[in-house]
């Protein structure tokens, strides 16, 4: 009898820890095992905990492009679309997102901003 509980107990533990929540601007990149899976949002999210890892993104992140469609934001690296030349190693900002990419710019206000040696977080002038 207490088997069964904790049983359900840790079931209905790992059936929350998957589900996520994601608002109107943002969405969530998952990676199942390491390799890009999709971008899911907004609404309710059901993923399967331990295997997929999740990065939320939101409309105005900014981020660098590292390939010719692939950008990188905070930790993960992701595909992205634009429409004008943009080289890469430039600082890039999501303006929306499409079928499965994240539609970026050019980030206008670069000079405006620098990075720290040490830790690499960005602070604005």
């Amino acid at each position: 009898m207490i088997g069964e509980i904790v049983l359900v107990l840790l079931f209905v533990m790992f059936l929350t820890a998957g589900v996520k929540v994601v608002s109107e601007y943002q969405r969530i990149a998952v990676f199942r095992l390491g390799r890009y899976f999709g971008i899911k949002g907004p609404g309710l999210i059901v993923i399967i905990p331990i295997i997929d890892k999740c990065y939320k993104f939101s409309i105005g992140d900014y981020g660098q492009l590292i390939g010719d469609n692939t950008g990188k934001f905070k930790e993960a690296e992701v595909p992205v679309e634009y429409n004008t030349k943009i080289h890469v190693g430039s600082q890039i900002k999501i303006s929306g997102f499409s079928n499965n990419k994240i539609q970026v710019t050019l980030d206008d206000d670069q000079g405006r901003r620098i990075r720290c040696e040490k830790c690499g977080h960005e602070m604005r002038i």
